[in-house]
């Protein structure tokens, strides 16, 4: 490119991430315009070259992930000012569900009914439980309810369920091979460490999950199969993937997850979204996401 180059854009991420393949497809559809000339940091330079010997850009991809040093990205932000994909400072907010909830109700975008039990922030909560649901704060939540907890990196979340479903809790966890989910009878009380959001169980519609992801004004989604389902099994299809199926959003679900993006100044953003009884509601927002699987463009 050379001489003729006239945007030079930095990936900062960690290196399974700006090595992925998601990544390499994306790189390859900006190298064939042209103009662009490409510069992977690399996990060594961006944990332990100080910020000012990273190279210059125009323009920065930057996202978290586990080890990732967001404040030492956001310094170097704030000493070369590249154009940002998606807002750094921002994303800090999306570290702890709290913060996503408090800004998603401020927004008035639907979230399931929920209460923070705070364990490590002051005012600690005063909380209590029984076999059919616990007490935080005055507010009363009834089993079924899900427990996620504070961190948005911890994806161990739970499922309480009252004595009238049989009680017992599900443990949901990323995937490990052909499982994402299991079903513990024996527990029945909540973890008794760390801050949760306890948060009512929503019924999907047909027990599905939706995943939404987001490039500026686009929008692509897919469905799966929910983890809460009785076996707890991940549908795999031919290739062995997990089995998602492309869905169509309404005009009003496009419109809020749109608004949710810019809200967390995330120009290329993943959510997740539950449908129950004509309704839409927001459960995560992930930041920076890539389709999985998916070796053509959908957006």
């Amino acid at each position: 490119m050379g001489e003729h180059c006239h945007i030079i854009l930095g990936i900062c991420a960690m290196d399974s991430k700006a090595r992925s393949k998601g990544m390499q497809r994306l790189i390859e559809n900006l190298i064939t315009y042209g103009q662009i000339e490409i510069i992977i940091f690399g996990e060594h330079t961006i944990l332990n070259e100080p910020v000012h010997r990273w190279a210059p850009v125009n323009c920065l991809i930057a996202f978290y992930s586990d080890g990732f040093p967001l404040e030492k990205a956001i310094a170097y932000c704030e000493l070369r000012k590249p154009f940002c994909i998606n807002n750094l400072s921002s994303q800090k907010h999306l570290l702890d569900r709290r913060n996503v909830y408090e800004r998603l109700d401020a927004m008035c975008v639907p979230v399931p009914r929920h209460v923070v039990l705070q364990r490590d922030r002051s005012p600690r909560s005063k909380w209590r439980q029984d076999e059919e649901g616990i007490e935080v704060d005055g507010i009363r939540m009834e089993k079924p309810f899900v427990e996620k907890p504070a961190s948005a990196e911890d994806h161990n979340n739970h499922i309480y369920y009252p004595s009238r479903m049989g009680g017992g809790c599900r443990k949901l966890f990323r995937k490990t091979e052909d499982e994402c989910s299991r079903f513990f009878p024996e527990i029945n009380r909540i973890r008794d460490a760390g801050s949760y959001i306890y948060e009512e169980f929503v019924e999907t519609d047909d027990w599905l999950d939706i995943k939404v992801y987001i490039v500026g004004g686009f929008v692509h989604a897919e469905q799966r199969r929910s983890p809460c389902v009785g076996d707890g099994l991940v549908q795999r299809n031919k290739d062995g993937r997990e089995l998602r199926t492309p869905c169509t959003l309404s005009d009003e679900e496009k419109a809020l997850v749109l608004r949710v993006a810019t809200a967390f100044e995330q120009t290329v953003c993943g959510l997740d979204l539950l449908r129950a009884n004509g309704k839409a509601y927001v459960i995560d927002v992930n930041g920076w996401s890539f389709v999985k699987g998916m070796n053509q463009d959908v957006y």
